[in-house]
C-alpha cells in the first residue's frame, strides 16, 4: 500500500460512516506533515510571479493564472475530448472515482473553522454539491449513475486497488486543507482556484460523453454550469473572511497553487497511464474477470488468438508458445520473456455489494 493510499484510507474509513482507523492515525499524519511541507516549499521556490499582497491582487493573479492555463489546452485534454475510447474513458473514471464517489465530503470539516460571514457562501456551494437536498441530484450519485451506465461498480471499495498515487493525493489534499491546515485561508484559496477552473477543465469530459453517446453526463455537464456561480461564491468567501478577521493572502495564494499543482499532476498522470496502456482482452478465471495484454511480451504475438486453458488458468501465445499463468502473469514455459501484467476488471454485475 502506498503512503497516499494509506492516507486516503485514514481520511475515508470504510464502510462509510465508520470511525477512522486509529492504527493508521500516526503513520498517516506523519506522512501528511512531511508531504505537505515539502510541496509547499516547492511551490514557494518555483513561483516566479509577484506574490499578491491584497485581496484585489489575489483576484488579479488568479485570473491571470486561469487565462494562462486556458490559453493553450493540453494534449491530455484533447485526448479525453477527442480520442479516448469507451474502455479508456472507463479507466479514467476509475481513477477519479476516489473523488467522484466521495464528492465534497471533506468540506464539512471546514465549516466550524470559518467565521459566520464566510460560512454562508461556502455553505451555498456545499448545498449544491449535495443536490439541494435531493438525493438523486447529489454529485456523488451523478457520478455513480455514469459508472453504472458503463457497467462499472458503484461502491468506493472497488476502486482502491491499483490507483496511481496522484489520484489519492488529489483527494487527500482537501482533507488537509479543511481539517489540518494551520489557517482556513489555504482552503479558501484552493476553493477559489478549483471552482474557477472546473467550468473549462470539465469541458473535455462533456465532449467525451457526447462523443461516446453516454446519457448520464450530468456529473460533468452540471459542474460546467453550476461552478461558474460557485466561483463567485468562493471569491465572496475570501472577501467576507478578509473583512471579518483579515485574510492571510500568502496562505490563500499557496492554497490556490497547491490545488492547481495536485489537480494538474493527477490529470496528466491519469491520462498518461491510460493513453499508453497496452490494449487488453478479457478472460474469466476463478469467478473473476481479468484484463490480459493483447500482445505477447516475447515477439508481439496476438494472445487473444492463442490457446486459453478451458478453465482460464493459462494463456499460450500462438506464435512461439510462450505460456503465462492467469492471474499472476508469470511465464510458465516457452521462450524467455517478461511476465505479463494482468489486472482484475470489475463490472457492475460482479460487484459484491
Amino acid at each position: 500500500m502506498s503512503q497516499q493510499e494509506l492516507l486516503y484510507r485514514y481520511n475515508h474509513p470504510l464502510p462509510i460512516g465508520a470511525p477512522s482507523d486509529r492504527a493508521l492515525e500516526a503513520p498517516a499524519q506523519a506522512y501528511e506533515s512531511t508531504w505537505i511541507s515539502e510541496i509547499l516549499q516547492q511551490l514557494e521556490a518555483e513561483f516566479r510571479g509577484e506574490w499578491p499582497r491584497t485581496l484585489a491582487e489575489f483576484n488579479t493573479a488568479l485570473k491571470a493564472l486561469l487565462n494562462s492555463d486556458q490559453a493553450s489546452p493540453s494534449e491530455s485534454s484533447r485526448f479525453v475530448a477527442e480520442v479516448a475510447t469507451r474502455e479508456q474513458f472507463r479507466s479514467i473514471l476509475s481513477e477519479y472515482a476516489l473523488d467522484g464517489l466521495t464528492e465534497a465530503q471533506a468540506m464539512f470539516a471546514i465549516l466550524p473553522r470559518l467565521d459566520l460571514a464566510s460560512q454562508a457562501p461556502v455553505m451555498r456551494i456545499l448545498i449544491d454539491e449535495f443536490g439541494c437536498g435531493n438525493p438523486a441530484r447529489v454529485h456523488s450519485t451523478l457520478y455513480a449513475n455514469l459508472l453504472a451506465e458503463l457497467e462499472m461498480p458503484t461502491a468506493l471499495e472497488a476502486y482502491l486497488a491499483d490507483r496511481c498515487a496522484e489520484s489519492f493525493a488529489f483527494v487527500n489534499v482537501y482533507h488537509w486543507l479543511t481539517k489540518r491546515a494551520p489557517t482556513v485561508d489555504y482552503y479558501l484559496g484552493a476553493l477559489a482556484w478549483t471552482e474557477a477552473v472546473i467550468p473549462s477543465s470539465f469541458q473535455s469530459y462533456v465532449q467525451a460523453c457526447e462523443r461516446l453517446q453516454l446519457q448520464h453526463h450530468q456529473y460533468f455537464s452540471e459542474h460546467v454550469h453550476i461552478d461558474a456561480y460557485h466561483a463567485r461564491d468562493a471569491l465572496l468567501a475570501l472577501q467576507k473572511r478578509d473583512k471579518a478577521v483579515g485574510l492571510n493572502i500568502r496562505h490563500a495564494w499557496l492554497g490556490a497553487l497547491l490545488a492547481r499543482r495536485l489537480g494538474d499532476d493527477a490529470f496528466l498522470e491519469i491520462v498518461r497511464r491510460v493513453s499508453t496502456a497496452a490494449p487488453c482482452f478479457e478472460v474469466r478465471h476463478g469467478g473473476k474477470t481479468w484484463a490480459v495484454p493483447l500482445e505477447c511480451p516475447h515477439r508481439g504475438g496476438h494472445l487473444s488468438k492463442g490457446h486459453l486453458h478451458p478453465q482460464g488458468k493459462t494463456i499460450t501465445c500462438p506464435l512461439h508458445g510462450a505460456t503465462f499463468a492467469i492471474p499472476s502473469g508469470q511465464r510458465l514455459g516457452g521462450p524467455e520473456c517478461p511476465d505479463l501484467r494482468i489486472r482484475e476488471v470489475k463490472h457492475a454485475r460482479e460487484e459484491g455489494a
